[in-house]
């Protein structure tokens, strides 16, 4: 009974030792999280974040709603018709090649050469009413987008000019506005030329060639992981590229808004 007693006497010393070690590390945990917001809700201006993970379809269809339906419908339409007229010409001039008759024909060859010219103008007819059509949709989206984010920008509480920096908002208005402007026509518009342009090539070679069709789905599969790695990599430094160039458009701005004190306490570069 005295081992059994000693035993507990001895338990209840190194509970209550656990205890205390427990109820310290509790203490150190509160107090930094306590000193972490005090820090937080000290700050005036909190850093921008940028977003991770895939694009929602929310953004696609706000942007194509921007764009208009109309022009969007007519982009895709003109490319798939260009596409046909390129195809028809090379089918068209095969056609005229194997075709004996043709040097002893004059107006044989006057048809197959009236046909592939009428290929060509098609050609050139679709290629520059889809190049104005996607052009008219993303100045119109651009203009809209750049209304919409004025328009806002102009009825914030004043509270939120204190919260957000002035190259913030510049480079939303700057960098952000040109990458509307003319990056994402260019792009847009090799996207849906060279998705025409590999689906025409797959449907041609198929049509002659229908083993080929085995051969083209491991490579649709390597091409797809592949396109997911780098275009999760690269829509991520992108993201990254613009949050950090915000606090450089606020350091200028602040450096000329202050540079009379910079020159009045000779601290200023040589």
């Amino acid at each position: 009974s005295v081992t059994s007693a000693d035993s507990l006497m001895g338990g209840g010393g190194s509970l209550r030792r656990r205890t205390k070690r427990q109820d310290s590390h509790d203490s150190v945990a509160s107090a930094a999280s306590l000193k972490k917001k005090q820090e937080v809700e000290g700050k005036l201006i909190e850093t921008e974040k940028s977003q991770t993970g895939g694009v929602e379809f929310a953004v696609y269809k706000h942007y194509i709603k921007s764009v208009g339906i109309f022009l969007s419908v007519a982009t895709l339409v003109l490319n798939f018709v260009f596409q046909a007229f390129q195809i028809g010409s090379n089918l068209w001039l095969t056609q005229w090649a194997n075709d004996q008759n043709v040097a002893n024909d004059t107006g044989l060859r006057d048809m197959y050469l009236g046909v592939y010219g009428a290929f060509g103008f098609g050609q050139v007819a679709t290629n520059f009413f889809s190049s104005l059509a996607i052009s008219l949709g993303c100045l119109k989206c651009s203009q809209l987008l750049h209304q919409t984010l004025l328009y806002y920008n102009l009825r914030w509480p004043m509270e939120l000019f204190d919260t957000t920096p002035l190259g913030r908002i510049v480079n939303r208005f700057s960098k952000d506005i040109d990458t509307i402007d003319n990056v994402l026509p260019f792009n847009i518009r090799v996207v849906i030329g060279q998705a025409y342009m590999v689906l025409a090539t797959i449907v041609v070679i198929s049509l002659s060639t229908p083993i080929f069709l085995a051969v083209i789905v491991p490579i649709a599969f390597l091409y797809y992981f592949a396109q997911r790695f780098y275009v999760a990599t690269s829509r991520q430094l992108m993201r990254l590229e613009s949050v950090s160039r915000s606090p450089i458009y606020s350091h200028f701005s602040e450096t000329v808004t202050g540079a009379s004190a910079i020159r009045a306490y000779n601290v200023g570069d040589p």
